[in-house]
């Protein structure tokens, strides 16, 4: 008899207003992991409401009956002094929650995705890497150093130089940073340089960790900045799409990871179109993203509809050259289905 394999231990964090990309970074960590494998969530609840909270259970219970949820009420107060990620009615200080992870979740070892991520990768791979001889490990920014977000490091300080990792994916090891003390160090950090986190809790973390870092493959963190070239969503091993800018539940960018963020959504997470639900398709005003809209309806509705409509889909998408993408990963995904289908 095979013996069910041990938990991955996985963060995630957001307010509200990031519910929907948390519910998309979640689903597509499962659907991408397999059915016999549990994933413990820890969630970082910063003003989920009731509503959301009670879908994201019944999405994760539809998908995966064998992983868990769990929610933590992290105290901010610590960061009330700290820039906001957003400004005026939509200000919050959710980002600077996940400092407090290794208090907040006794484990060991944590994997922690920020919530703008779709994930397309199978997450056992990040899991199996181990995290022994680093606190952390993540994927580094090229060409950038720590000179850039660290305003009170001196000039002549050798650190300066040191390499900057993008802290949206990372492998936690969580005895590491206690046994460090890190916590301590975080409060110290915040007090005397709070008001000067040119990107907010990354600042800290890069500072913190910028000798105990260990460096991932790129694939696990592809920052969708102006996009990336097509060939890059290819990749037969999957990726992890980081959407940086222009949250696809937010506003339209008629881009490929925004389109695929967007189908994602529409094929395994709502069940009203997300061009609706979001309002996307009354605040498109420019012809071309309004055109790109009305398809994503369109494709949307053939996706919810039987295997002839869906067959038809799969043909109009192989016949488009901008729409490869799309049709690259939706045949992916149909492959998936055969073997999971959701209980």
């Amino acid at each position: 008899m095979n013996q069910m394999p041990s938990p991955i231990s996985i963060a995630l964090g957001a307010d509200e207003r990031y519910v929907p990309g948390l519910l998309v970074t979640a689903i597509s960590i499962l659907f991408n992991t397999a059915p016999e494998q549990p994933v413990d969530f820890f969630i970082l609840d910063a003003g989920i409401t009731g509503k959301s909270w009670r879908r994201l259970q019944r999405l994760i219970t539809r998908y995966s009956p064998l992983s868990t949820l769990m929610r933590l009420k992290p105290d901010l107060s610590l960061f009330r002094d700290c820039p906001s990620l957003a400004r005026g009615t939509n200000s919050s200080l959710s980002c600077y929650a996940r400092l407090l992870l290794p208090e907040l979740v006794q484990r060991d070892r944590l994997l922690y995705f920020d919530v703008d991520m779709l994930v397309l990768k199978d997450v056992r791979e990040l899991w199996a890497l181990g995290c022994s001889h680093h606190t952390a490990m993540a994927v580094y920014e090229p060409g950038v150093t720590l000179a850039r977000d660290c305003s009170w490091l001196a000039s002549d300080d050798p650190d300066r130089q040191l390499p900057y990792f993008n802290s949206g994916a990372m492998v936690l090891n969580l005895a590491a940073w206690r046994a460090h003390g890190h916590t301590a160090t975080v409060t110290r950090l915040v007090r005397e340089h709070g008001k000067r986190m040119v990107t907010h809790d990354q600042t800290v973390l890069n500072y913190l960790l910028r000798h105990e870092t260990g460096q991932l493959d790129v694939s696990w963190n592809c920052f969708c900045v102006g996009d990336m070239p097509a060939a890059v969503y290819m990749n037969p091993a999957g990726l992890v799409v980081h959407i940086t800018h222009s949250k696809p539940w937010l506003t339209f960018k008629n881009l490929p990871g925004c389109l695929l963020w967007l189908m994602f959504y529409n094929r395994y997470v709502g069940t009203i179109p997300a061009t609706l639900r979001f309002g996307l398709l009354w605040r498109t005003w420019k012809w071309s993203n309004f055109r790109s809209v009305l398809r994503i309806l369109l494709e949307s509705c053939l996706l919810k509809a039987g295997p002839p409509a869906r067959r038809l889909l799969q043909f109009w998408l192989d016949h488009s050259p901008e729409h490869q993408i799309k049709a690259h990963w939706l045949r992916i995904w149909r492959a998936k289905d055969v073997m999971r289908q959701p209980s």
